[in-house]
């Protein structure tokens, strides 16, 4: 627990030396608060919007920020590790830290060719447009010389 376990009866027990019957009965009699386990740790912060950027922040920077704060982290957890203290929610941190810089930047990736994907499009549909222009200027230059060679009585 103290590496950042999740306090259990029979962890709490075994730290007390006592029986996890006897820290369950406590726990019910005094009414501890009761920890969410991790999965509805996890479920409720799924279900829980996510907080805006502060105005003027992209993800873009938040993926910029976090890149910069990682290896002072890691610096940081090494610092502490030489000095024989391992801290497992710092590691934790880092680690968390390291995914959401990876999926910051699968997301830029995806970003990136998806703006890709819509320019090229949005191109092909001007090109498409251009191409019908000459279409409809060619048909009535045609139509104009057409109905000039009639007037002349040459056709």
């Amino acid at each position: 627990m103290r590496e950042g376990a999740t306090p259990t009866f029979p962890r709490l027990a075994a730290a007390a030396d006592l029986n996890p019957a006897t820290i369950r009965e406590r726990a019910l009699r005094d009414n501890w608060p009761k920890r969410r386990s991790k999965a509805a740790q996890a479920a409720a912060l799924a279900g829980e919007a996510l907080p805006d950027l502060p105005e003027g922040m992209s993800l873009e920077d938040v993926r910029k920020r976090l890149a910069e704060v990682l290896p002072r982290l890691l610096a940081r957890i090494v610092d502490l590790a030489e000095r024989g203290v391992l801290d497992k929610a710092r590691i934790d941190a880092l680690l968390a830290t390291g995914r959401i810089l990876e999926q910051l930047d699968a997301a830029a990736q995806v970003s990136a060719s998806e703006q890709q994907k819509r320019s090229d499009d949005e191109l092909a549909a001007m090109l498409e447009r251009i191409d019908e222009r000459i279409i409809e200027l060619a048909q009535a230059y045609a139509e104009r010389l057409g109905g000039a060679t009639h007037r002349d009585g040459s056709g």
